[in-house]
């Protein structure tokens, strides 16, 4: 890129640049942040794990018994 058409103002290069540079700006917070809390971090990720793997097991015991419940008809 010439120094003239970056000068020139263009939105794209503006926007695309920007655009890099808060990503890159919000992993390196990011990986900051849970450095330095390293335990904490590590009980959040359980308990989201934990979580997560609670909705599953409720979804299929709900799922098997729906399925294995007798169909009446009238």
């Amino acid at each position: 890129m010439s120094p003239l058409w970056i000068a020139a103002g263009s939105a794209e290069w503006l926007i695309a640049t920007s655009s890099v540079a808060l990503r890159s700006m919000y992993w390196t917070y990011l990986r900051r942040e849970l450095s330095g809390r390293k335990k904490q971090t590590t009980i959040v990720a359980i308990g989201l794990a934990v979580a997560v793997a609670l909705v599953i097991m409720v979804n299929a015991l709900s799922a098997g018994v729906r399925d294995a419940a007798p169909v009446r008809h009238r």
